[in-house]
């Protein structure tokens, strides 16, 4: 499984009210069960395969297995492998098209952690989180790549008080709101702007691109099923690296104001 091979999800051992290392490796193979990247007709990565994505013990790659074959999700068969359950997908707080995305790029690229630390909020930070200007939030700037060149620049803040679920050194490939969600935070929204920037100096010399080039820019606020604003994101993409798409459908025969469905890809080609 190509993907499996060069996708690599480094993940710290709990503590600091982190969740174990084998829960968040459960979230994350459940939400590739749930989008369809596991087809069912074909084996799953192995125990090994799997202990050298997430970078963990094989104990812990067996302890999700475990978890997921009694929910009935996976099957292993004797010589042949393990296979997903072929199953209606099931509608979840967490499981959005934005999320499913954004995990399935994780496996695609790997990351490289700039900054990571807390500081005070500035008030355009304090406005979308809800929070008091100066509030103390963490930070992280990261770049995302994969073997051929850089694709985005991306700095991240959350509230403090979910920090701990966050360590520098855990956070791997794993997009911020992945990670949230496999800490037990239900999220329940998505919001997201997109427009276009020029690279200045810093964001230039990340992405290896000339001062001045046009980027993709997206600004992200996540909130928890209780409304809570849980992370602000801002994303800056390589345009000749990065596509985003989105496709809507609906019911012609549902009624006026239902909620139409969204299906969003992205291509690092």
């Amino acid at each position: 499984m190509k993907a499996a091979k060069r996708g690599r999800v480094r993940m710290s051992r709990a503590g600091g009210g982190a969740a174990p290392l084998h829960h968040r490796v459960y979230v994350v193979l459940r939400e590739k069960l749930e989008d369809g990247s596991f087809p069912s007709d074909r084996a799953i990565p192995t125990e090994l395969q799997l202990q050298e994505i997430f970078g963990v013990s094989r104990v812990t790659v067996r302890t999700a297995l475990d978890r997921l074959a009694r929910e009935g999700r996976i099957v292993r068969t004797r010589g042949s492998g393990t296979f997903p359950v072929a199953r209606r997908a099931r509608r979840r707080p967490s499981d959005s098209p934005v999320l499913r995305n954004q995990i399935s790029l994780a496996f695609k690229t790997h990351v490289r952690v700039l900054r990571h630390g807390i500081e005070p909020a500035t008030r355009p930070v304090a406005d979308a989180l809800n929070l008091a200007p100066g509030a103390p939030v963490l930070r992280i700037v990261r770049v995302r790549r994969d073997d051929v060149s850089p694709i985005s620049w991306s700095i991240c803040r959350v509230p403090a008080d979910l920090a701990p679920l966050l360590p520098r050194a855990g956070i791997g490939s794993l997009p911020i709101s992945a990670i949230l969600a496999s800490g037990g935070v239900a999220l329940a929204e998505f919001r997201e702007r997109i427009t276009a920037i020029v690279a200045d100096s810093e964001i230039a010399r990340a992405l290896d691109v000339e001062i001045g080039t046009a980027l993709i820019a997206m600004t992200r606020v996540v909130r928890d099923d209780a409304g809570r604003a849980v992370e602000w994101l801002r994303a800056l993409y390589r345009p000749d690296r990065y596509e985003y798409s989105v496709a809507y459908a609906g019911d012609e025969s549902a009624p006026p104001g239902a909620p139409w469905h969204a299906r969003i890809t992205d291509s690092t080609g």
